[in-house]
């Protein structure tokens, strides 16, 4: 969990204006929503990008549920969550499009 929160402290800082999560809590939102990954998606042949990708909407919705219109481009998240799976699983994003991995 503390290399999540690294991650979170390196990808976001400390200082979002806005932010009512802290990054502990971000991190924990990230590693259930990763771990039920294949319980909740019925995609036949699975991918890193899909895994990403969901793992984006997951932390999004989490932290923009009281939050209109949305606080970050969903392109943050999906650098974000990019990153997150670098910790979560080792050499995730090496294989993915560009546009999913992180500036």
């Amino acid at each position: 969990m503390e290399s999540l929160t690294t991650v979170l402290e390196q990808e976001w800082g400390a200082d979002y204006p806005e932010r009512l999560h802290t990054n502990e809590e971000i991190a924990r939102v990230a590693l259930r929503r990763w771990l039920s990954f294949d319980r909740q998606n019925k995609v036949k042949h699975p991918t890193m990008e899909h895994r990403i990708i969901d793992l984006a909407k997951g932390i999004g919705s989490y932290i923009e549920r009281d939050w209109h219109p949305p606080m970050a481009p969903a392109s943050e998240y999906r650098n974000l969550a990019g990153a997150l799976a670098e910790v979560l699983e080792p050499g995730a994003s090496s294989d993915l499009p560009h546009s999913v991995t992180r500036r």
